[in-house]
C-alpha cells in the first residue's frame, strides 16, 4: 500500500510540478484532494454500474406477466375442464439459455392443486408465452400460479379466477352485455327456439350491418343492427353453450358493435364491448384449438384495442392454421403497419 501511495505522489509531482516549490501544508492538501476525487469517482462508477445491472434486471423481470385469463375473470369450462393460459416473459439476452416457466393450478380455499399434465410454449423470439390446456376440477374458484425461472432467480405471478360451467358462464356474460347496452333482462325461462331459424336471422343481419356500417356510412344503422343481433342471440346461447355458430356471431358481433361505438366516440363504451368480444374468441378457440377465425378474432380485439404485438401473434396463428385467410392476412398488414409507427416515433 504504501508503494503505491509513493508512486501515486511521484505522479502527481510530475504531473503538477509547482508542488515541489510548493508550502508542505498545500502540497498535502493538493494530494488529499486528488485522492478523494479519484475514490469518488470509483464508488460513483461501482455504483452506476451495479444499480444498471439491477435496474436491467428488474425491468427485464418486470415484463413477466398472465394476460389472459385477467384477474376475477370467470371462464366459462366446457368438457375438457381446461383453458389455456397467456402472458408475456423476458427475452433471454444473447448466449443466456431461456428462462423456464411453470404453472400450478390451486383449487380455493384450501389452494388444493389441480395436476397439470400441460406444457408452457415461450416464443422467445416476440417474448409471449402459452399454457395450453390448464385443468380445473369443476366450478368454484382458483388461483393461478404462473412461475418463472432465470438463473438463480424465480418469480411468481398469481390470478384468481371463477370457473363456471359453460351455459352459466354464458348466462353471466349475457346479462352482463345487456347491462352495458341498456336492454331488460333476460326472462328466468326462455321460450323454444328454432335454431336454424336463429342463424339464418342472423346471417342477414350479418349482411345488413356491413351494408349499413361500409357502404351506406349509417353508423346509428349499424349500430342498431348490431344491438338486434345481440338481442336474438342473448336468449339462444345459454341454451346451447357449444355451438359453433352461435358463439362466433356473438364475439364477431360483439366487435362489430365496438367499431360502431368507437365511430361515434363512446370509447368505454366501445372498450366494454372488445373486452367481452375476447373473452368470447377465448371460448371458442378453446373450444376449437385450431379454428383458425378464433384465433384472428382475438388478433382483430388486440388490433382494435392498440396491443399490435399480441394482435401479431394471434394473427400469425391464425395464418399458420390456415395460410390464404384472406381477413388474416389483411389485419396482418395492418399490425405490422401500426407497429412501423411506433417504431418511428
Amino acid at each position: 500500500m504504501a508503494d503505491l501511495l509513493d508512486k501515486l505522489i511521484k505522479f502527481l509531482n510530475q504531473l503538477l510540478p509547482f508542488l515541489d516549490t510548493s508550502p508542505v501544508w498545500l502540497r498535502d492538501w493538493v494530494y488529499i484532494l486528488v485522492v478523494l476525487n479519484f475514490a469518488t469517482i470509483a464508488a460513483v462508477s461501482v455504483s452506476y454500474l451495479v444499480s444498471k445491472e439491477k435496474h436491467l434486471q428488474d425491468e427485464s423481470l418486470q415484463r413477466f406477466s398472465v394476460d389472459r385469463p385477467a384477474g376475477n375473470q370467470e371462464i366459462p369450462l366446457g368438457a375438457s375442464r381446461a383453458w389455456m393460459i397467456e402472458g408475456k416473459f423476458p427475452i433471454a439476452v444473447e448466449k443466456e439459455d431461456p428462462p423456464k416457466l411453470t404453472l400450478d393450478v390451486l383449487k380455493l380455499p384450501d389452494r388444493e392443486p389441480i395436476p397439470q399434465d400441460g406444457k408452457a410454449r415461450l416464443d422467445t423470439v416476440t417474448g409471449f408465452w402459452r399454457f395450453e390446456s390448464a385443468k380445473f376440477s369443476g366450478e368454484g374458484s382458483y388461483e393461478i400460479v404462473a412461475t418463472i425461472a432465470r438463473g438463480a432467480q424465480t418469480l411468481p405471478r398469481m390470478v384468481q379466477v371463477k370457473c363456471l360451467e359453460k351455459a352459466a358462464a354464458y348466462r353471466n356474460f349475457v346479462e352482463q352485455g345487456r347491462e352495458a347496452r341498456g336492454v331488460s333482462k333476460l326472462p328466468v325461462a326462455a321460450a323454444s327456439v328454432s335454431l336454424p331459424d336463429v342463424k339464418t336471422k342472423l346471417a342477414a343481419m350479418d349482411q345488413q350491418f356491413w351494408k349499413l356500417y361500409q357502404t351506406d356510412n349509417d353508423l346509428n344503422g349499424a349500430l342498431g343492427t348490431a344491438s338486434k343481433a345481440l338481442d336474438s342471440l342473448d336468449p339462444v346461447l345459454p341454451l346451447f353453450p357449444d355451438d359453433f355458430d352461435l358463439q362466433n356471431y356473438r364475439a364477431y358481433f360483439l366487435k362489430d358493435y365496438g367499431m360502431v361505438l368507437r365511430d361515434l366516440n363512446r370509447m368505454p363504451e366501445a372498450r366494454s364491448a372488445w373486452q367481452e368480444a375476447g373473452k368470447m374468441f377465448e371460448a371458442i378457440r378453446q373450444q376449437k384449438p385450431d379454428d383458425a377465425s378464433a384465433w384472428n378474432g382475438l388478433g382483430s380485439v388486440a388490433l382494435l384495442t392498440g396491443d399490435y404485438n399480441a394482435a401479431l401473434q394471434y394473427i400469425d396463428k391464425a395464418l399458420q392454421i390456415q395460410p390464404n385467410y384472406a381477413e388474416a392476412l389483411q389485419d396482418r398488414e395492418t399490425a405490422l403497419t401500426e407497429l412501423r409507427k411506433q417504431e418511428s416515433k
